[in-house]
């Protein structure tokens, strides 16, 4: 059975909150006096007139994860914090100012008071936020250790089946007498890797999550679309979809991570199979109207998520797109994933994200070579029909690699597709096969000589394959610049932020903030220098995954404290870098 277990409001942003037992919700607004207060930082400029603004502005416990520590309490209707130290502070009229408030918060801390009927939410369309209990469990068990529901900072905290609360994204969602319009799900940033209970970071959930489940999103955001009481224990219903001119609104707000990245439901519409182990499936993405695939490149890749009771999830190419509906090509092996993929049906609904990736096709390269092996094919026949797309006219070499006749899926499609390019040269090497035909090789290619040969032409490398023979090509190219490997993030891709060594000040420069300042070690990963020095950086998961706060190096370098030790020249994720040396970044 659906219904509400808690339901919660934050009087002042960043603070611990109040249950309440009943709540009259109106029209578009949130809770009554839900983050109706908030403490600024200083470094950002609050509106006035108690007009949203954005989180970056106020004490929030990003920051400062000690604030669950402080305590709401009322004196005869006045709200008051009680600091750790036990001393009370007054919580009223914007703009006062206290000796303890600046003790404790900054000087520049003042106490701002939203305008009626808004309040300062993290986004400022999402006026309520639902967590779904069971979805927490889930959580809790895969990780083996309880996970307090209150980290997540939920207005409505629901009972539900685990993870269910993705599917009524676009819905409406029926409580008493009101509806709420569930308009996106919610992407997690590190507040939610602070202890309620003792104001520490004792984990890190963003990435728990995307480790675990594939993507960093728990719960969903509502609007009020039908007002009217709403109390604990009172039943959920789903609705009718609501108009598709709101969901387009919440994929249009600034703050909003992009659709592209929503877990959510998507159709099998056909299957066919390729070979006696490959098939490929067929999907519907409802949600591709929301400009879910506006940004797609050849050669980038999906997740499926929940693919087993144990929550597995994989990536997968996508091989090809036809009008609202995508391809995807599987073989079948031992693992989860590949044998939940080979038992869908047409009709059956799995959860998706995507897609992602970097390794996609450049009109501007001079030639291009496709070196793939196995199910690796598959992005070899996404980039073929984008350079027919894109007129390309300049040399290409594909190569594929297979065990036997039996074992190649989509050679077809690459040989139709290859008589639309000009000057296109195709090879198939067969290793189990003892001789060679008009058609193809018997044995292995040379990947010594194909290295060579790709570096004497100045060659674009696009590669996919099994590791080790990724590996090996990698290795033996001195340019890594020309070579394009899609490295698919999976749960046991090392995603856990290192210590920050010491170093001497290097200098940094915001080019289009105008500001020169020396980064320190101290001073934290380059996003939270940023912030320090008062610019707002698009920002979602601070982990390293989201790819939210993706920045232009235009000149200079920075190294990654997550994963390995790589240096960044072109681009940087302004969460997980330091500066390497003098560095100026476009923001």
């Amino acid at each position: 059975m659906k219904k509400i277990e808690f339901i919660y409001q934050y009087p002042i942003k960043g603070f611990p909150g109040e249950k309440l037992d009943v709540v009259k919700l109106r029209a578009n607004e949130g809770l009554p006096e839900d983050r109706k207060y908030a403490l600024s930082n200083g470094q950002f400029k609050v509106n006035e007139n108690g007009h949203w603004s954005p989180c970056q502005a106020f004490q929030r416990m990003t920051i400062r994860p000690d604030l669950s520590m402080f305590k709401l309490e009322r004196d005869e209707g006045q709200l008051q914090l009680i600091t750790p130290s036990g001393k009370p502070l007054k919580i009223e009229v914007e703009g006062i100012s206290t000796e303890l408030l600046s003790d404790t918060f900054g000087s520049d801390t003042v106490i701002h008071h939203a305008a009626s009927g808004q309040g300062y939410w993290d986004h400022k369309d999402a006026s309520i936020s639902i967590i779904n209990l069971s979805t927490i469990e889930e959580i809790s068990k895969r990780l083996g250790q309880f996970i307090n529901p209150l980290r997540f900072r939920a207005n409505l905290y629901i009972r539900s089946e685990p993870w269910s609360e993705f599917n009524w994204v676009g819905k409406k969602l029926l409580v008493g007498n009101c509806e709420l319009n569930i308009i996106r799900p919610i992407d997690r940033c590190s507040t939610t890797s602070v202890d309620p209970n003792t104001g520490t970071r004792d984990m890190n959930m963003p990435d728990l999550l995307s480790r675990h489940f594939g993507h960093i999103f728990c719960g969903v955001y509502a609007k009020v679309s039908k007002g009217g009481y709403i109390k604990a224990n009172n039943k959920i219903g789903i609705g009718h979809s609501i108009k598709d001119s709101e969901l387009t609104a919440s994929v249009g707000q600034s703050t909003s991570p992009r659709s592209s990245d929503w877990p959510r439901l998507i159709t099998v519409k056909k299957i066919v199979r390729e070979t006696e182990n490959i098939c490929s499936i067929w999907l519907h993405d409802p949600f591709i109207k929301l400009g879910t695939f506006n940004d797609y490149k050849p050669g980038m890749y999906i997740r499926l998520h929940g693919l087993s009771n144990s929550n597995v999830w994989r990536c997968y190419t996508v091989s090809k797109i036809k009008e609202d509906e995508f391809r995807i090509t599987v073989k079948r092996d031992e693992g989860l994933g590949s044998q939940a993929i080979h038992n869908l049906i047409p009709n059956e609904k799995v959860l998706m994200s995507g897609p992602f990736g970097n390794a996609t096709i450049r009109k501007s390269s001079d030639s291009i070579f496709l070196l793939s092996a196995g199910i690796g094919i598959t992005p070899s026949v996404s980039k073929l029909q984008g350079l027919i797309d894109m007129c390309y006219d300049k040399p290409i070499q594909l190569i594929h690699v297979a065990r036997s006749r039996q074992d190649i899926a989509l050679w077809d499609e690459v040989t139709k597709l290859s008589q639309q390019l000009p000057h296109i040269k195709l090879s198939l090497y067969l290793t189990k096969e003892k001789l060679s035909t008009s058609t193809f090789i018997a044995g292995r290619p040379n990947l010594q000589e194909i290295s060579k040969e790709i570096e004497l032409t100045g060659s674009d490398l696009h590669i996919c394959g099994p590791v080790q023979f990724t590996k090996i090509i990698s290795n033996l190219l001195t340019d890594k610049s020309r070579l394009f490997v899609d490295t698919f993030f999976t749960p046991v891709t090392e995603i856990k932020l290192r210590k920050i060594k010491k170093s001497d000040p290097i200098k940094v420069i915001l080019a289009r903030s105008n500001i020169t300042k020396y980064w320190n070690s101290e001073d934290g990963t380059l996003l939270e220098f940023a912030e320090a020095n008062g610019v707002t950086v698009s920002s979602h998961c601070r982990a390293g995954i989201c790819n939210a706060c993706a920045c232009k190096i235009i000149s200079g370098s920075t190294t990654r404290v997550l994963g390995s030790d790589s240096v960044d020249q072109l681009d940087t994720l302004l969460c997980c870098s330091v500066p390497n040396d003098t560095v100026v970044l476009d923001i």
